[in-house]
């Protein structure tokens, strides 16, 4: 699929570089372009809906002003930001976040990853509290990951499998989407990308120094998205697993030290925080609070009958029963989500014993909802041309050969666990690892193409005879 000059040009360092460098330039300038179209002002704060979003700001702000990882909705001048009125050219509605009036709880949180609100904060303190400069290093992070993958392909497969994937890429909403938006993805995109090239590169060359490198890249892409906190104990259970005879055979994809040292590294990086949440809810909480929290919205009738999507209205409405039988005025808010987490795993370990047979059922839809093949908030067209490049992409990823293959089989297989064990919320915890099926997609008409080329050149040198 590639000819001999590629594979040179690929692994020389200069080569990666200038390609790195043209990929970061066109997908960058591809970002920019996306999130200049929105809708709104790029120096507004973010969208009433992006809920997550003005929390990482509030937590951001926060951390600039020496009060650590906290949520304080009522400190100024970043409320006034929010409910002050609106220049009257601007789009935005000042009743449209009047739902941050009645907030109630300050104080230290376990309930959001670390790593983006760090980062945020990092970029106020740099250039000002200015979510313009914020978005445009979302666009920083997302097109850093896109060219680390386009370099990947490129190197690999040649210009023409990374070109047809980074077209792809560029008319991918999810992705292109997630760089304008206050949010995780455009960090995880990045982290996943550097965890993904450089799980495959210790696979390849088997150095134990280089699989440590990996784990505290996964530590980081813990940290940034939590669920993967679940990946990192399966991942444990794989490593005790090397010690029964029957399921080391199976286990043949990685050696057990190599396996020890991307944990030790990943448990070693991510454990400062892990006690912190801890110390900071008074329980055994190292991977904090959403999970505990969350999970009432995904084993619920709501989310059954909606395809396995995460069920936010649930979610609020165990949060507003809990606070009702606290005393919202004294208690702290580590405490709350602490207890709010406590009551979303009674409600779900109740409905899991009545609808124990259902849960099946309930994990095959997030599975298939994962990759937005049932995302109603688009239209069909967009819903069609998602299917085809996922499924042709998924395809294409078979084409991987050698230890690539294994590692991509794992690192889907893994994805998949987790979001069917966990929840789904249309197509977003996809988001990160959607850049490498693009790169699937872009191998498999590749071959196709160089399939056709060669017949043609045969077809031709037979007429030419």
């Amino acid at each position: 699929m590639r000819k001999a000059s590629d594979q040179l040009s690929g692994d020389d360092p200069s080569f990666r570089m200038k390609v790195f460098a043209i990929a970061f330039a066109a997908t960058f300038s591809v970002l920019m372009i996306w999130t200049a179209s929105r809708g709104g002002e790029q120096a507004d704060p973010p969208a009433p809906w992006n809920v997550d979003g003005i929390f990482y700001d509030n937590i951001a702000f926060n951390i600039n002003r020496g009060k650590g990882f906290a949520v304080d909705l009522d400190v100024e001048p970043w409320r006034d930001s929010y409910l002050q009125s609106s220049p009257p050219e601007s789009d935005r509605v000042d009743l449209d976040y009047g739902w941050l009036r009645p907030v109630k709880g300050t104080g230290p949180t376990t309930l959001r990853s670390p790593m983006y609100p760090y980062a945020l904060s990092l970029i106020y303190r740099t250039f000002g509290h200015r979510y313009n400069v914020a978005r445009i290093f979302g666009c920083i992070f997302v097109g850093l990951g896109l060219a680390l993958l386009l370099t990947f392909s490129a190197s690999r497969w040649g210009y023409f499998a990374a070109l047809t994937s980074g077209t792809t890429l560029a008319f991918d909403y999810s992705v292109m989407n997630s760089a304008g938006t206050l949010a995780t993805e455009s960090l995880a995109i990045l982290v996943f990308a550097t965890t993904f090239v450089l799980v495959v590169n210790a696979y390849e060359r088997a150095s134990v120094l280089l699989w440590a490198i990996a784990g505290v890249s996964f530590a980081a892409l813990m940290l940034t998205r939590g669920i993967w906190s679940l990946g990192y104990l399966v991942l444990v259970v794989s490593l005790i697993g090397f010690w029964v005879p029957a399921i080391r055979t199976r286990l043949n994809l990685f050696e057990q030290k190599h396996l020890f040292a991307f944990l030790a590294a990943a448990t070693v990086f991510a454990m400062p925080w892990w006690i912190r949440n801890c110390q900071t809810t008074g329980h055994f909480t190292p991977f904090g609070t959403a999970g505990s929290c969350g999970f009432v919205a995904a084993y619920c009738d709501e989310s059954l009958e909606n395809f396995g999507h995460w069920q936010e209205k649930v979610f609020n409405q165990n949060q507003i029963e809990v606070q009702k039988d606290v005393d919202m005025e004294t208690i702290k808010l580590a405490d709350l989500e602490y207890i709010t987490g406590q009551e979303s795993m009674r409600k779900t370990k109740a409905w899991c014993l009545a609808n124990w047979n259902l849960i099946p059922q309930l994990m095959g839809y997030r599975g298939f909802s994962h990759w937005g093949f049932s995302n109603t908030s688009v239209s069909l067209p967009l819903q069609l041309a998602n299917i085809w490049l996922v499924v042709i992409g998924l395809i294409g990823c078979t084409f991987f050969t050698g230890r690539l293959r294994g590692v991509f089989i794992v690192v889907l297989l893994l994805d998949s666990l987790l979001v069917m064990l966990t929840w789904e919320h249309l197509g977003r915890y996809a988001i990160p690892i959607r850049p490498v099926v693009h790169l699937g997609y872009g191998l498999a008409i590749s071959a196709i193409a160089s399939k056709f080329m060669v017949r043609f050149d045969r077809r031709t040198a037979a007429d030419k005879a």
